[in-house]
């Protein structure tokens, strides 16, 4: 499995430390890549050259080491450029340290898992466009800074033995773990959004079953994929060092899904399908009585 690294934030542009002994240094001007002759160092350095003002503020590359000598990086979709590069084909692939591992290591599963969160974030985001969901926006903004996350996640390094935990260490410039871009702001922001969208939601009352409509029933797949992210984080927790804002983020991502989901499904008209009791001898009515949002 290759792995996406977000890069070129303006302000604080990504440096990545490869162990390698010839290569070219990239640079990135409005997405797209270009090579800085000249540049010689003993590491590769990505910045952007204008500011990006779009909700996501941010460009992803594709990255995959060739050989211990030689660093590629693929910008996908540009012409003479290919996809494959058949270094995976044994089973195992790098990180953003160079680092090679088995495609079943638990770094590459929690890669994995936020890829997938995020390509879920994408699908419900569709399915919420069409419908001119209030949250389509929230939910870009969402996937960007998951790849923000993978881009920390994939330049994680092994705690020392004996080493602090993330939540024993400073969160100053000295801390363990690789800047995710992930911050208590981002955090406030989910709760400020659950909060709102809760304020024009029923009162929750029953168990709901996941369903309620395309909208909402994907956006509850899409809450389960995170919670499974969420659990692949945890398992990284006592080897590496991690941004601890990285689990606090997904753990409040799950909760807004769930609100998203239930509001989704009420603007749709869809009925919210709730918990019954299998044992009750009385059979009772399928799905919960139709409900309006309110305002807020």
């Amino acid at each position: 499995m290759n792995y996406y690294s977000s890069v070129l934030r303006h302000s604080n542009p990504l440096v990545g430390f490869i162990p390698s002994k010839s290569y070219n240094v990239f640079n990135v001007v409005r997405g797209y890549p270009c090579i800085s002759k000249g540049l010689s160092s003993t590491h590769t350095s990505w910045t952007s050259k204008k500011r990006m003002d779009s909700s996501c503020g941010i460009s992803s590359l594709h990255l995959d080491l060739l050989s211990s000598n030689n660093l590629t990086l693929k910008m996908l979709g540009q012409r003479g450029m290919k996809i494959y590069t058949r270094t995976g084909d044994r089973g195992t692939s790098a990180t953003f340290t160079g680092t090679r591992h088995p495609k079943d290591h638990e770094i590459f599963e929690a890669l994995g898992n936020i890829d997938e969160l995020s390509a879920h974030i994408g699908l419900a985001r569709e399915v919420g466009c069409a419908r001119k969901h209030q949250y389509c926006e929230q939910l870009e903004r969402i996937q960007c800074l998951l790849q923000d996350a993978a881009s920390a996640i994939a330049q994680v390094q092994p705690l020392p033995s004996g080493g602090l935990s993330p939540e024993e260490t400073s969160s100053d410039q000295s801390s363990p773990w690789p800047s995710s871009g992930v911050n208590a702001s981002h955090i406030q922001e989910l709760e400020a959004w659950i909060d709102e969208y809760s304020e024009t939601l029923p009162p929750l009352r029953n168990f709901i079953l996941p369903g309620g409509g395309e909208a909402g029933a994907g956006l509850h797949v899409t809450r389960a994929v995170c919670r499974r992210a969420e659990r692949s984080l945890v398992a990284l927790k006592p080897a590496y060092a991690l941004d601890p804002n990285i689990n606090k983020y997904i753990n409040r991502l799950s909760d807004f899904l769930f609100t998203i989901a239930r509001y989704a499904s009420i603007a749709d008209n869809c009925k919210e399908v709730i918990y019954i009791n299998p044992a009750k001898p009385k059979k009772a009515p399928p799905c919960a009585e139709s409900q309006k949002l309110t305002d807020a």
